[in-house]
């Protein structure tokens, strides 16, 4: 299907609710900050992309008591490398 335009619009649909529903500092919010940050990345938005990456490494760290040493903080970081090989 590759439908870059659809995908990204349906992430921030998701990303929504999860923020109604959970607030805004909730991993489901992170995760699809993540999601959305990975397909600007594939845009080649990169600047709007380490932005979501940031902002879910931040939601990760609040929710792990500043504990940098979380698979979900590293796997944010990974994304962010990921954007800065490009």
């Amino acid at each position: 299907l590759n439908d870059v335009d659809e995908e990204l619009q349906m992430y921030k649909e998701a990303n929504a609710i999860y923020r109604l529903a959970y607030g805004q500092d909730h991993p489901y919010v992170a995760g699809t900050r993540k999601n959305i940050g990975m397909v600007l990345a594939e845009r080649g938005e990169y600047e709007a992309s380490m932005n979501q990456f940031e902002k879910a490494k931040s939601i990760y760290l609040a929710v792990n008591d500043g504990n940098e040493e979380s698979r979900d903080v590293a796997s944010a970081i990974s994304c962010m490398a990921n954007v800065k090989n490009r």
